[in-house]
């Protein structure tokens, strides 16, 4: 049974490299019977979130999503 009344939080750092790194958070899920993760952080004002079936993937995605939105405001 789970107590709706409490929803553990993970913090989680999200980098484009290691000059530039952001703590985010992850949610972990049962779904199915199979690990689902909820992360999101924010990115110098931009929110960003993903979801995904494993640490790495959601790591891979977070990840990327920063570095394209840090990288797309140098060319700007």
């Amino acid at each position: 049974m789970e107590n709706e009344e409490f929803k553990m939080i993970e913090l989680w750092l999200v980098k484009a490299d290691w000059e530039r790194t952001y703590i985010g958070t992850i949610i972990r899920e049962i779904k199915d019977g199979k690990p689902h993760l909820k992360g999101n952080a924010d990115i110098d004002g931009v929110i960003i979130s993903a979801e995904a079936d494993s640490e790495e993937a959601l790591t891979d995605k977070l990840d990327t999503m920063c570095t394209e939105i840090l990288d797309s405001e140098k060319r700007l």
